[in-house]
């Protein structure tokens, strides 16, 4: 039976069996290699395959592709776009395994009612809206609507879900900042006025990597991995700091292996070094930057010495002098970082640090430096209703400095929901807790493409979240580990890949341009484009924003907003080229230091000074007018080991990718290795324990634990443990991924995060290690 003809059952969604997909792909692989087989031989004529422009959205760096259709309408093949600057003819994994997604059997069929624990029953799509309208009319009448959040990840169709949750009247709207690069977002807005900041490897003669593994999971563009080698080719020097050996590190010339959790104190003690020593552009800072003296006399404390920094940091005190005199002489340098370093709770200031390195030395908005980003645009409808009354979003509970950081804390969802009579406090509240929404707390929950059981601090509290709420709304292509802690009598409902509807995106790039995603084929079985699910939504609870839309015409969307919009080089898109080319790249030159960009238009990088509103909100979260050391949280007795939840791989996004048989690579029983996240321990430690390579561990810290295979090795730090994110799926309903490895959340406390940002800390974690 072929997977295209496997149908849902008109009942109810059972379990479905792992022998009978595996059948399938064996199957499929079979006939695939006889087919191969024959046109080798000559047997089989070669059938030419249409091409349609799209881009890939398995991963944020939406990277431009080339969809190949065969005459039955079926994908046979993804390409790499080359005219796409985000990624210039490159492809990864995960690209290729969006063939998998669109084909999965597992994926959603047809919308979903909870009728009782782990049992699902197919409704129509009328009913499902119907029950949605319903349930969460009954929630804003009874509590009010701020008691609904609406929780995103990453979208095509954001806009349309944030005027939903606007037209409806909930000011709880959330994105992935706190789940994700937070800290670097309020630390870039705070010292340089944008989050519109991005590395120019390729033309760096310097390129300082930390906690950041650009060489196998670049941030924001794939085009990092070539610019980085490209610059290594050239005689650039690539320095990495990580506590994990990691394959960029494994490139590097110089590898730094930090004690994790302590990148400030080496990037300030550098700062030192390079003021000692003279090095630093005395002309940018004196005609571009404000508050340079009340940095230097913080670095000038005793503690950023480079005796007490190696103590702090583990790296020897002559190389962070070395490392630092390489940098400010190697010019133009970067220095850059990814998740690595922000999840903490001094990860804001982490990259405050970090950033004031860049400056230090000139490199903004200079070639081979930090540059400003330019996106084009896109002219989404005007979407004016907003019913959101005098309620504030529900983190802002005594957290007076949220008025001006632009980001929620997705980790205090739980006690939102869970404790809302004695929900947490803010740093200049008078109490250490507060009622929100008159101790109603948050009674339902919208999600919309994000999993928060695999990705939110505390999963056992989440899990208890979840089942605490009297309503829940899921759109998905699968049905997540979170759908099924969903109350009895959630609606969930099948949102169809990007290689099945009409799409628009502005990659952030130092040149504007957009990207065209062309549908490619139709939705298999009866799911939809989150678009037409939104207007259908707003349709019937008579929002006037999305009355004058047309569900069915999402083409003539997309057509509209990039026509329609003019983009900053003072030209519109004409619809033809793009439909041709599938990406439209601005002909204007990038230009360089373009200084305006700066806070306030004063032309000024701030290591601190005349502070913005933005840069007070920091001052009073964190307590310091400029970047400065935290001590994370350190071991104990009990718990002698820190715990780091991260790392990532070139062929995953989270849980987002976890279900595909050509990701998990779960061809062989017998394999070295598989595909999960092992626990990794280093050797002195392993031997102290007694466990070697394979063994189960357990590892436990005071919120929960997991067990898992010890992989063992000198790719860690001694006194450290590591396991990354994404693994130990708890839904039967997605047999490739269920229970393979370990989810790291299991361990890491909800109630702890970086004050300044709302960043959570996974990476903060003490633990203790036991062989089991």
């Amino acid at each position: 039976m072929s997977i295209l003809d496997r149908e849902i059952s008109r009942k109810s969604f059972l379990i479905g069996s792992t022998a009978v997909v595996g059948g399938v792909i064996l199957f499929n692989n079979y006939q695939k290699n006889k087919s191969q087989k024959k046109l080798l031989e000559g047997k089989v004529e070669r059938k030419e395959l249409k091409k349609v422009n799209t881009f890939c959205f398995m991963c944020g760096n939406t990277c431009g592709l080339i969809a190949l259709v065969d005459e039955d309408g079926k994908v046979q093949r993804i390409e790499p776009n080359r005219k796409h600057i985000g990624n210039n003819g490159g492809v990864c994994a995960r690209a290729h395994a969006s063939i998998q997604q669109l084909y999965d059997p597992d994926r959603l069929k047809a919308p979903m009612k909870k009728v009782a624990k782990d049992r699902w029953e197919e409704i129509s799509w009328e009913e499902a809206i119907d029950t949605v309208y319903e349930k969460l009319t009954e929630i804003k009448e009874k509590y009010g609507p701020e008691t609904v959040s609406f929780i995103n990840r990453r979208s095509s169709y954001g806009f349309a879900f944030s005027a939903f949750a606007r037209n409806y009247g909930s000011p709880n709207v959330e994105g992935s900042a706190s789940i994700c690069d937070g800290a670097k977002i309020v630390a870039h807005e705070a010292s340089a006025g944008t989050n519109g900041i991005m590395g120019d490897f390729e033309n760096a003669k310097y390129i300082l990597l930390a906690g950041a593994s650009q060489m196998e999971a670049p941030r924001y563009r794939l085009r990092h991995v070539k610019e980085t080698a490209l610059a290594k080719e050239r005689g650039a020097i690539l320095t990495v700091v990580d506590p994990r050996y990691s394959y960029t590190a494994s490139k590097a010339d110089n590898y730094l292996g930090i004690k994790p959790g302590t990148d400030a104190m080496l990037f300030l003690s550098m700062a030192r070094v390079i003021i000692e020593e003279g090095l630093y552009d005395k002309e940018f800072v004196e005609k571009y930057s404000v508050g340079f003296e009340e940095f230097k006399e913080e670095v000038f404390k005793d503690k950023y010495s480079l005796e007490n920094a190696e103590k702090v940091t583990g790296i020897k005190a002559e190389v962070i002098r070395k490392t630092a005199i390489e940098f400010a002489t190697n010019l133009p340098a970067i220095a850059d970082s990814s998740s690595g370093i922000h999840k903490w709770t001094n990860g804001t200031m982490n990259h405050w640090a970090l950033t004031c390195l860049n400056a230090l030395v000139g490199s903004f908005d200079v070639k081979g430096g930090y540059c400003f980003t330019s996106g084009g645009r896109l002219a989404w409808p005007e979407m004016t209703g907003n019913n959101v009354k005098a309620k504030r979003h529900y983190t802002e509970g005594g957290w007076s400095f949220h008025n001006s950081v632009p980001l929620q804390n997705r980790s205090l969802l739980n006690a939102a929901i869970l404790t809302p009579k004695e929900y947490p406090a803010g740093p200049k509240a008078n109490a250490k807790t507060v009622p929100i929404y008159n101790g109603n707390g948050i009674k339902a929950m919208f999600v919309y493409n994000t999993d928060p059981v695999a990705a939110h601090s505390n999963t056992i509290a989440t899990k208890e979240a979840l089942e605490s709420l009297e309503f829940a709304v899921g759109i998905d292509i699968y049905l997540s580990q979170t759908m099924t802690y969903f109350p009895v009598g959630s609606i969930i409902m099948p949102e169809c890949t990007f290689l099945e509807r009409w799409a628009a995106v502005t990659p952030r790039s130092h040149v504007p341009y957009v990207a065209l995603g062309e549908k490619v084929v139709e939705p298999l079985w009866n799911s939809k484009s989150a678009y037409w699910i939104f207007v259908k939504l707003g349709k019937r609870f008579g929002f006037e924003d999305f009355l004058k839309l047309d569900e069915n015409d999402e083409e003539g969307l997309i057509k509209r907003a990039i026509t329609e919009a003019e983009q900053p080089d003072g030209t519109k898109i004409d619809w033809e080229q793009i439909r041709k080319d599938g990406v439209w790249v601005s002909q204007a030159e990038r230009k360089y230091r373009r200084y305006d960009r700066f806070p306030n238009g004063k032309f000024a990088f701030a290591f601190v000074g005349e502070l913005t509103d933005l840069q007070q909100a920091v001052v009073d979260a964190g307590g310091s007018r400029v970047p400065q050391y935290v001590d994370p949280v350190k071991p104990n007795e009990k718990y002698p080991f820190r715990f780091l939840a991260g790392g990532k791989t070139l062929w995953h996004t989270q849980g987002a990718t976890r279900n595909l048989p050509y990701l998990m690579q779960n061809f062989c029983e017998n394999a070295a290795l598989s595909d999960i996240n092992y626990i990794n321990i280093h050797t002195s430690d392993a031997e102290k324990y007694g466990i070697k390579h394979g063994d189960k561990v357990k590892v436990r810290s005071a919120v929960g634990e997991v067990i898992g295979q010890a992989f063992v090795s000198e790719r860690v730090q001694p006194g450290f443990i590591n396991v990354t994110h994404g693994f130990g799926n708890e839904s039967k309903f997605l047999t490739v991924a269920y229970q393979k490895g370990v989810n790291p959340n299991y361990l890491i406390n909800d109630l702890r995060w970086d004050r300044i940002s709302g960043q959570f800390t996974v990476n903060e974690e003490i633990c203790e290690l036991i062989k089991v």
